[in-house]
């Protein structure tokens, strides 16, 4: 196969990218930053790049979302600068790009393999989630939210208060030995675009509040489970069973917090 290979380590979870054009390779290691690291055998996931024929849709910035479809034991992704297919026993995808803007081109070869590997990850009681990650004394909590939730804020007053965050919008998750872990991972971040590498047990879910004086009340699991429906990225609430999986065992609270360090102290009591 021509064209260069990249390896990345999702904290243990190594991903391979066969075949990647030369002229991508500045934007796809940017992208993975932190991540990159030298061939790792038994990749949960091997893409496969080549070139395809259609043209991307002309203008300068992404046009339009990721389009997902499962049948049977293959998920479809059809983006405009990419698209591609999983096989989701073989843990293989290929992905033909689109022609024109390599900036675009990477980017969306980019989002085809985040989707691709949550769906990978699906099989073993995992995910990608819309969630704001950080981490307090060992232990992660997960903001879920869409956008407007307060996922950025929630990141950046933890990180200005020296807690490490694991992401600011997207969040890996993976049931390990029957606890649910967040992966630090070069998923889509805002801000925090450097997380660590680690694996965290999931204290907690919680459902974001606003208002002046931070508070942390339980919430039901009927509270959470539409919420994480959904930010269950990439169509992943098609799957069937994820969902209690990943809820399992986590308890969901409501937090109530503004744009100050005032909540930290709550998680800590937890």
């Amino acid at each position: 196969m021509s064209g260069l290979t990249l390896s990345i380590d999702v904290s243990g979870l190594p991903i391979r990218v066969q075949g990647i054009p030369a002229e991508l390779r500045e934007s796809l290691e940017d992208a993975w930053a932190g991540f990159v690291v030298p061939p790792m055998p038994d990749p949960i996931l091997d893409v496969f790049v080549e070139e395809g024929t259609k043209r991307l849709t002309p203008g300068r910035v992404m046009v339009g979302g990721i389009s997902v479809k499962r049948e049977r034991g293959v998920v479809s992704f059809v983006r405009d600068e990419a698209e591609g297919s999983l096989d989701l026993a073989e843990g293989s995808a290929k992905v033909a790009l689109s022609v024109g803007d390599d900036k675009r081109r990477a980017w969306g070869l980019v989002n085809l393999v985040h989707a691709a590997l949550a769906w990978r990850l699906a099989s073993r009681g995992g995910g990608i989630v819309h969630a704001a990650g950080i981490v307090v004394e060992g232990r992660a909590f997960l903001l879920i939210g869409a956008e407007g939730a307060g996922k950025s804020t929630f990141a950046h007053v933890a990180a200005s208060a020296g807690l490490p965050v694991v992401g600011d919008d997207q969040v890996v998750v993976l049931r390990t030995g029957g606890r649910l872990e967040a992966l630090g991972a070069p998923v889509r971040n805002r801000e925090h675009v450097n997380a660590p590498k680690g694996r965290w047990p999931v204290a907690a879910f919680l459902l974001p509040r606003h208002g002046e004086k931070a508070a942390v009340v339980p919430a039901s699991r009927l509270d959470l489970l539409p919420r994480l429906t959904a930010n269950l990225v990439y169509n992943l609430f098609e799957e069937e069973g994820l969902l209690d999986t990943i809820a399992d065992g986590v308890p969901a609270h409501w937090l109530t917090f503004a744009p100050d360090p005032s909540f930290v102290p709550l998680l800590r009591a937890l």
